[in-house]
């Protein structure tokens, strides 16, 4: 029985002695943490986006969540051009009946 339970906290502590490295690329240690999901993301450009936040902090995003959030934001030149399009085909049907 004490045998098991040595074995057991040998495993515990061998997870806390292990270093966290980014998520985005395997290799760098954790300097902050991704303000949406958690992850930890080191200190390189290309593995983390930061924003300027409330009372001079920074909002960081791993590149990943930043992927997420940019592919559901609509190009606004994409919008006009939409806006324009359905007001006139809707002017364009009025004008026909």
């Amino acid at each position: 029985m004490s045998l098991n339970l040595i074995s057991n906290s040998r495993n515990s502590l061998d997870i806390f002695r292990e270093k966290d490295v980014c998520s985005t690329c395997n290799t760098g240690s954790v300097s902050n943490s991704c303000d949406k999901c958690g992850d930890g993301v080191c200190g390189h450009t290309h593995c983390h986006w930061s924003f300027p936040y409330k009372n001079n902090t920074n909002y960081i995003l791993c590149v990943g969540c930043f992927n997420r959030i940019e592919k559901k934001l609509i190009n606004y030149d994409h919008l006009l051009i939409y806006n324009f399009l359905k007001k006139h085909t809707i002017i364009q049907r009025r004008v026909s009946i």
